[in-house]
């Protein structure tokens, strides 16, 4: 199917226009899917439209120009070049060739362990095949991994194979005096290795930078080791890869045009644009096989794979099916306008998922066809592999356990030092991360006495439910809670509220309460959040150059002028639980009509979360970049001298912090409301066992 075909026949492309109209969605767990789909699918079609038209090798160069520098500009945050310090550990002789353990730094004081793969038949300087692992736990001392690197530097190949954060010698999680994954739980698909990927991309996310970047850059660290090595020819670089391995191979020949022939096995070539989230499961991918941003520019793995061109390409996968057919269509089309479809070729591995003996292979012969200008051979012995001690880079196998520091004890460092204060205007660095107008348009129906709908743009609807006092005029609430308005309202709560004479609207934010989206995810774990319908909507977001907390915040918004409306003039009070709590607090930062707010539990401060290796606090709690501007304890600093209470804030892993802890957490936010005369105002409480929570929330506000 050709893929135009494929966006008039999706169901999701068709949302978006009924959106724009003003039709009404169905308040569900569809109705945020639904959105992020249509705007993804109305961007896909542009784009798949602007790429059709490409008619001439200039627009093919030009296009893949911009795609090549796009992803460098996406992945953000690029470090400067530093002494690679390489060591040369250990060194083990065999026919024919060599291997030596090697490491090297990326960054400072930051190690990447690999094996050096060396001929030691015929004559230098020899091409260099960089190796990027897929997601065994074991990287590169997997014994099918291992054969593939032996038919090459048997075939007169150097081989660097490095290991990727979180896999071989680079995990955090596992112990090996106990030869255990710790803290993670098992892993229902999968390896513990895409746990610890996407649980360090949220820490790196944080502080601006990407885990994707990351994964790209200690590649590029190993082709410059490559062209540190004399037996290296520098103008005969490849890369190779399988499974994840085969899509940071995708990464890094777009990124790094030193690398000049590429094999990609099966890292998952397809359209990623259009999508129908009826129709499959709500389960983003690892957090480094992700380009946040990229779909703004239409760039799937189809694009970044075609603007390796014209350099060669050979992509594999497990059996050919349609979708592959029609996106290697399409990447051919691209090597064809630059007249070098000679340059690109697929295979079958008439197998499951592997990088099998076929693939190897066709590796070893398709890197001597553009290197040594001759086929590779059709058969190869079997070789028997290396033990683990005889390749490891550390005697235990773990830089960890060895002292040197993994992404997240770096992270733990960085969030220790860091010592934000408040931006110069705080509303507009949150504006900047992506958080919503406080502006936004709104309107508002009534199905049922006490409940409203209200919508805060076209495909977004909130249901609330509005409890009017009967006595009084006090400052208005607006309820935010995890667990939604119904529940709230079951509890008695509100009812109990609007007892204290103020009116109460308890409003669903998008995705939470009765729009909350069903989980489809397959995996388990301690930390399956990471994977779960919430990240997919945050990564979806932040495909758009978007943030779904900003669009939550707005929806926050768009509650608190409703809530003025019902002829109220004064300012609202916002309380909001679990995550409703920083939505109350973002809100209140960036709205001066919210006359005061109420969090709790809350998460402590971002610098909580980034000094965890493992979190169970969500991809949706994250504001991209937050800890190089500011943390929660300066936006609350940014209330002052309105009311603001701050009850049972919890740790990375959803406990509660003792009050000790929380209040010197926001000692800064404390004396900001000292300096301004307004040190009653603020206030960070625990609630005590059976206490009323609408006297928490309410008493002396």
């Amino acid at each position: 199917m050709r893929r135009r075909d494929m966006l008039a026949t999706l169901g999701g492309l068709s949302v978006w226009p009924k959106l724009l109209r003003g039709d009404a969605p169905e308040i569900g767990p569809m109705m945020l899917p639904n959105y992020l789909a249509a705007r993804l699918n109305a961007i896909s079609a542009e784009w798949s439209a602007k790429v059709a038209a490409l008619g001439t090798a200039d627009a093919a160069r030009e296009r893949n120009a911009f795609v090549r520098a796009k992803e460098r500009d996406l992945l953000v945050s690029w470090p400067a070049k530093t002494p690679l310090h390489p060591r040369v550990v250990k060194t083990t002789e065999r026919v024919g060739y060599r291997i030596e353990n090697v490491m090297y730094q990326s960054r400072p004081d930051f190690w990447v362990t690999a094996n050096l793969y060396v001929p030691t038949r015929g004559s230098g300087p020899y091409p260099a095949i960089l190796a990027a692992c897929g997601h065994y736990d074991d990287s590169r001392f997997h014994p099918d991994y291992q054969l593939a690197f032996r038919d090459l530097v048997e075939n007169g190949f150097v081989v660097l194979a490095f290991d990727p954060l979180g896999q071989g010698e680079r995990r955090h999680f596992w112990n090996p005096e106990t030869n255990q994954v710790e803290q993670l739980g098992m892993m229902g698909r999968g390896s513990s290795a895409t746990t610890e990927h996407t649980l360090a991309g949220h820490v790196l996310e944080l502080f601006g930078e990407n885990v994707n970047q990351y994964f790209v850059w200690d590649g590029m660290c190993g082709v410059d080791y490559l062209l540190s090595r004399q037996e290296v020819d520098p103008k005969r670089i490849g890369c190779a890869g399988h499974s994840g391995g085969g899509t940071a191979t995708m990464y890094l020949s777009c990124a790094d045009e030193r690398i000049q022939c590429v094999a990609i096995h099966e890292g998952g070539l397809s359209h990623q644009w259009p999508i129908d989230p009826g129709r499959g499961r709500l389960d983003p991918a690892d957090g480094e096989q992700n380009l946040f941003g990229a779909a703004m520019y239409g760039m799937d793995f189809v694009e970044l794979s075609a603007a390796i061109a014209p350099r060669p390409l050979l992509i594999s996968i497990e059996h050919f099916n349609p979708a592959f057919n029609a996106a290697a269509a399409d990447v051919n089309k691209r090597y064809a306008l630059l007249a070098a479809d000679d340059r690109f070729s697929t295979v079958e591995a008439n197998a499951p998922h592997a990088w099998t003996r076929r693939l190897s292979l066709a590796d070893t012969d398709w890197f001597s066809r553009f290197f040594y200008n001759r086929p590779g051979p059709t058969e190869a012995p079997d070789y028997q592999p290396e033990p683990q001690e005889v390749l490891r880079s550390v005697p235990n196998g773990s830089l960890r356990y060895s002292g040197f520091d993994t992404v997240f004890t770096r992270a733990k460092k960085q969030a220790a030092s860091l010592r934000p204060g408040p931006p110069v205007n705080l509303r507009e660095a949150l504006r900047n991360s992506r958080l919503r107008n406080i502006n936004q348009p709104w309107t508002q129906r009534e199905p049922a006495p006490g409940r409203i709908e209200i919508t805060s743009e076209p495909g977004i609807v909130l249901p609330a439910i509005v409890v009017r006092t009967t006595g009084g005029d006090r400052t208005p609430v607006v309820y935010l809670d995890d667990a939604g308005a119904e529940a709230a309202h079951e509890s008695g709560l509100l009812d109990r509220m609007a007892q204290t004479g103020r009116t109460v609207v308890a409003v669903d934010v998008r995705g939470l309460g009765r729009s909350k989206m069903t989980s489809t995810t397959t995996r388990t774990g301690t930390f399956v959040q990471i994977f779960d319908a919430e990240t997919w909507a945050t990564y979806s977001s932040w495909q758009l150059d978007d943030s779904l907390l900003g669009m939550r915040v707005a929806d926050t918004l768009c509650a608190v002028s409703y809530a003025q409306s019902l002829n109220h003039s004064g300012g609202i009070l916002l309380v909001g639980k679990g995550m409703g709590a920083l939505l109350a607090m973002l809100a209140a930062a960036l709205d001066p009509r919210i006359a005061g707010a109420v969090c709790h539990g809350g998460m402590l401060s971002y610098a909580t979360m980034a000094s965890a290796a493992g979190t169970l606090l969500g991809a949706d709690l994250i504001i991209r970049g937050v800890l190089k501007n500011f943390d929660l304890p300066d936006i609350a600093s940014s209330i002052a001298s309105r009311p603001l209470r701050i009850i049972d804030p919890v740790d990375a892993m959803k406990q509660p912090v003792d009050l000790a802890t929380a209040k010197n957490a926001y000692r800064r936010t404390t004396e900001t409301y000292s300096r301004k005369g307004a040190a009653g105002r603020f206030q960070v409480l625990t609630a005590g066992a059976g206490q009323e929570l609408t006297d928490l929330y309410l008493n002396g506000i």
